[in-house]
C-alpha cells in the first residue's frame, strides 16, 4: 500500500492536517502597536482593570483609544492590541510557571496524594508565524492566515484546558513556540539545552519535521504527542509518541468495520471517477473490506466513470438485499450528479451512501437527499457545541478570550486536559495511564492502541455523522465500553 499516496489523500480529508512546522524562536508575538481589535465591556471598568486583565499597559490602551477616559461604561467599545486578545491572561509564554486546575467531577477518581510535587515542563510547537502571515486593514483590524489562526485557536484551548487542571494543583512550565517548516530550524531549535528537560512536547504536525521530533523524544524519554498528523510513521519505533489522528487507513478500516458488523448481508458498490486519487482510495475501501482480518466475506462491486448514467448504477444494485454505495471522491459535481440519480432510485431499492470527511465542505447540498440516501461520512474533528458538556468549556473560553471556541481550540483543550490529567496522576510514567477510564476527547473518540512495545500509541477513533430529520447527529466509533 503507498503511504505516501495516503497522507495526501488524509490531507484532503482534514482541514487541520498542514497545522504545524519548525523554528527555533520562541513564541513572543510583538504584533504592530496600529494593529488592534475591538473589544465591547460587559461590565464597567477602568483602564488600570483592562490592562491587568489583558495583561498590557496603560499606554497602549491610551494609544488606541486617546478619546477614553475612566470609568468605561459597559456596552463601550474600544480598541485593545491585538496581542492582547491572543495572549490574555498569559503573563509570560516564554518560561512562565502555570499553575493549573482538574475538573473535579470528571477526575474524582484522582487521590490528592498522587499530586506531583514539581511543575511539570511542557513544550508546544506550533506554525503561529503571526507577523508574516497576517494582513492589516486601513483601519488596522488584523486578519491572520487560516493556518496561524487555527495554531492561536489551538493554543488557547490549551490554556484553558491548564486554567481547569489548576484545581487539583498541577503546575506547569509551559514554553510556546513559533514553528515553521523548515527541517534545518526544527533540527538546530533541538539542540537547545532545555529541550531536553521536557516532560512533554506537543506537535509540530507537519510531516517533514515529525520524525525529526518523536526521534529527538524517544532518544530524550520525552512524551510525544502528535496533534493534528495522520502519518502512519509517527508511532513506528517511537514508544513514547501518541498519534491523535488515526491513520488514512485505520481511519477507512474502522469506518469499514462500523458498516460490515451492521449490515452482514449487505451489498456494496464503489462508484467514483478515473482519477489516480479516487482509484487509491477506493482500493483502500476495497481492502478494508475484504481484508485478512475480516471476519465478513460482504459482496463488493466498483464501477470508475466520470459520468453516470442511471441505467450503469441500476444494474449494480441488489433487489434482495441492502445496498451500501460508497463514494470515495471530493468531486462536488461528481457526487451531487450521482446522489441525484441515486435519490430516483431510492423508492424502489434499499440505499444507504457513505462519503468522505471532504463533503461537509462542499458549498451546497440538499439535506433533503442527504436524509432520503442515509449519508454516512467520518472524520476525526467534529464538534457538536449544542452538547450540554461543552456549554461550560464554551463559557468560560468565552469568557477568557472574548470569543467562541473553533474546532481547532477543543481540540488544545481536550489534548492538554486529557495528557495534563495523565502527568497529575502519574507523574512522566504516563504510559500505564488507562485514558479509556474517565478520559474523553468531545472532538473525537479516545481509543488509544499500541501494536508492539516498540511502538507508541495511536488514537484508533472516528466520529461517524449521519442525517436524520433533516439534523446531522454524530456518533462515535468505537464507542466507549
Amino acid at each position: 500500500m503507498n503511504y505516501r499516496s495516503l497522507i495526501y489523500i488524509l490531507f484532503a480529508f482534514l482541514l487541520l492536517s498542514s497545522a504545524c512546522g519548525t523554528s527555533s524562536k520562541t513564541i513572543k508575538s510583538q504584533p504592530s502597536t496600529q494593529a488592534f481589535k475591538w473589544y465591547t465591556l460587559s461590565t464597567s471598568s477602568t483602564k488600570a482593570n483592562l490592562a491587568k486583565e489583558f495583561n498590557i499597559r496603560i499606554q497602549e490602551i491610551d494609544a488606541l483609544n486617546p478619546q477614553i477616559k475612566n470609568p468605561i461604561k459597559a456596552g463601550e467599545r474600544i480598541k485593545l492590541p491585538l496581542h492582547a486578545i491572543i495572549n490574555t491572561p498569559s503573563n509570560s509564554l516564554q518560561t512562565d510557571t502555570v499553575k493549573i486546575p482538574v475538573d473535579i467531577d470528571s477526575f474524582e477518581k484522582f487521590p490528592l496524594d498522587l499530586i506531583p510535587p514539581r511543575a511539570f515542563n511542557i513544550a508546544l510547537l506550533l506554525p503561529f508565524n503571526l507577523d508574516a502571515t497576517s494582513t492589516v486593514s486601513a483601519d488596522g483590524y488584523v486578519t491572520l492566515d487560516p493556518v496561524s489562526q487555527l495554531c492561536v485557536d489551538f493554543y488557547q484551548g490549551v490554556l484553558l484546558a491548564l486554567d481547569t487542571l489548576k484545581l487539583n494543583g498541577l503546575s506547569v512550565n509551559l514554553k510556546v513556540y513559533d514553528t515553521f517548516t523548515d527541517s534545518l530550524s526544527i533540527t538546530q531549535f533541538l539542540k537547545d539545552s532545555s529541550m531536553k528537560s521536557m516532560d512533554m512536547v506537543i506537535g509540530p504536525a507537519y510531516n517533514a519535521n515529525l520524525n525529526i521530533v518523536a526521534d529527538f523524544c524517544q532518544e530524550n524519554s520525552i512524551h510525544f504527542i502528535s496533534p493534528m498528523s495522520s502519518s502512519p510513521a509517527v508511532t513506528i519505533d517511537h514508544s513514547f509518541a501518541f498519534q491523535i489522528i488515526p491513520t488514512a487507513a485505520n481511519q477507512v478500516k474502522l469506518f469499514c468495520e462500523y458498516f460490515l458488523k451492521k449490515n452482514k448481508h449487505a451489498s456494496f458498490l464503489i462508484l467514483h471517477t478515473d482519477s489516480k486519487l479516487e482509484k487509491e482510495l477506493a482500493n483502500i475501501f476495497r481492502d478494508c473490506l475484504n481484508g485478512e482480518d475480516s471476519i465478513y466475506s460482504p459482496q463488493v462491486s466498483e464501477y470508475a466513470k466520470t459520468s453516470l448514467k442511471s441505467s450503469e448504477i441500476v444494474s449494480r444494485l441488489k433487489f434482495s438485499s441492502k445496498n451500501i454505495i460508497i463514494i470515495p471522491s471530493s468531486d462536488q459535481a461528481f457526487v451531487a450528479s450521482t446522489l441525484a440519480k441515486l435519490v430516483d432510485l431510492q423508492n424502489k431499492y434499499e440505499i444507504t451512501v457513505l462519503g468522505l470527511p471532504t463533503w461537509e465542505n462542499f458549498e451546497t447540498f440538499d439535506l433533503r437527499k442527504l436524509d432520503l440516501l442515509d449519508v454516512h461520512y467520518f472524520t476525526t474533528n467534529f464538534v457538536d457545541f449544542k452538547e450540554p458538556n461543552l456549554i461550560p468549556i464554551r463559557q468560560k473560553f468565552m469568557s477568557r478570550f472574548k470569543t467562541d471556541p473553533s474546532v481547532a481550540a477543543i481540540q488544545g483543550y481536550d489534548i492538554m486536559l486529557v495528557f495534563g490529567s495523565a502527568l497529575l496522576k502519574f507523574g512522566r510514567d504516563f504510559k500505564e495511564f488507562d485514558f479509556s477510564i474517565g478520559q474523553k476527547f468531545n472532538h473525537n473518540g479516545l481509543s488509544l492502541k499500541k501494536y508492539s512495545p516498540k511502538d507508541g500509541f495511536e488514537n484508533m477513533s472516528i466520529k461517524i455523522i449521519s442525517f436524520d430529520n433533516l439534523t446531522l447527529k454524530s456518533q462515535i466509533f468505537p464507542s466507549a465500553k
